[in-house]
Parts: structure tokens; sequence; C-alpha cells
């Protein structure tokens, strides 16, 4: 369904920050990083918290308004684009490191952190971040994640299955599931988090993450990397 006044009258009584335009937004928000792919959205909410998230998406899904998320929009196959005049959904404010374990090499992070921004601040620390991709200036983790992403460093450090320990995920209908483990053994069950990794454009909307950071020179998970080097 289109959007109406009313739907973005609900928005902001949520307190969740927008974007609207009677016509279309602007490129920025409608068009990739090559011009390549064009969309006509409308409205672009800005969302801080999972519960601004699960409100978002519990009432689309209740309305049927159609959604797409928007991370650095750094793709080339226009699949953060809202081609069907879809409310965007953007990670841009969801930017927080919220903790960083040195001893295991372990940061949980929110998933519109910019790569480069993420990799800056694990070697403050001592480390690096396992993954390296061109885009690192403009490309965020959480959309690293849902295209499981290769990138530089693949070969010595592996792939985002091996490397993500734990993920929160807000479902289509606004659900919350906190799959948030930072063990790097996890024998309790079935893994969840891979059913959302690699997962592309498909609806469940991650919030935050265990991501392992590599110490230099040695073999981690996102685990973070130390500045060593090991011949």
């Amino acid at each position: 369904n289109p959007v109406t006044s009313e739907d973005i009258a609900y928005f902001a009584s949520a307190g969740i920050e927008m974007i609207h335009s009677d016509n279309k937004l602007e490129d920025r928000f409608n068009a990739d990083m090559f011009d390549k792919y064009f969309g006509d959205s409308q409205l672009a909410l800005f969302p801080k918290t999972a519960q601004q998230v699960s409100t978002i998406l519990a009432y689309c899904n209740e309305h049927h308004i159609s959604v797409v998320t928007q991370g650095g929009n750094s793709g080339v196959a226009g699949g953060a684009i809202a081609h069907n005049g879809e409310v965007i959904l953007s990670l841009r404010d969801m930017n927080k490191v919220r903790e960083i374990d040195s001893v295991a090499g372990v940061i949980v992070a929110e998933s519109g952190c910019v790569l480069e921004d993420l990799d800056n601040f694990v070697q403050e620390h001592g480390f690096i971040m396992p993954v390296d991709l061109g885009g690192r200036k403009r490309c965020m983790i959480g959309g690293n994640v849902s295209t499981s992403a290769g990138g530089l460093r693949y070969l010595r450090y592996g792939s985002m299955h091996a490397n993500v320990l734990g993920l929160e995920v807000v479902l289509p209908d606004g659900r919350i599931l906190d799959a948030l483990f930072s063990l790097k053994k996890d024998a309790s069950g079935y893994d969840i988090k891979q059913l959302f990794i690699g997962a592309g454009a498909l609806p469940p909307h991650q919030n935050e993450l265990w991501w392992r950071a590599q110490s230099f020179g040695a073999r981690c998970e996102l685990e973070i990397t130390d500045k060593t080097t090991h011949v």
C-alpha cells in the first residue's frame, strides 16, 4: 500500500526521525552509487534503536507497506533501492560500537557502523577487522553481513559465516530475535544466525552483531586481529 499522511503521523508520534517528500526523495536515497539504478521512495525512516525498528516493521507489516533496508547504499545490484516506492529504513543512525573485549578480540556493534570506522576503532585496541572491501568508506557492517561480503582478507581470516558470533534481528512482523552470543564455541542447538548471514534483501533486519576481530598475524573470528607480525 502507498504511504499516507496517517502513516507519517504514526511514525512521528513514535519519535522516529524521518525525511518525507510529496514527490520523491533526493538521489542519495533513490539512486545507487553508480547512478545505474533509481527508485521513487517518498519516505525514509531513521531508527536509532532495535525497538524503533520493531515499531516500524510491525506497523508496516500490519498495514501492508513495503520496506527496503538501506545501509551505505554501496552495492552494485540495486538491492538497496526502493524501485516501487517502498519506505526506506535507513541504518544511518544505528552506528555505535556497544562493547569491545580486548582479551577475546570480540566487538558488538550496531549494523549501521561504517566498515572503515570500525576498522580504525579496533586498530586503536591492537586489532583489525577480518573483512576489508573497496567500499570500506561507505559500506556498513550490517550490509556486509547480509550479503556475506568477501573482500581482501577473506582467504586469511575466513568468511562472514566464520566471523560473526551472534546477531540481534528484527523479523518482518516486528518481533525481535536475540541471538547475540559472544562465545566462539556454541553447541547449544541450531545456529540460527547463519540463516541471516548472506540472506541479501530478504526481510529480517539486523540491529547488532557480535563480531570477531583479528590480532595481526593470527587467525581470529568478527574477532578482531594484534598488530604483531608473525612470520
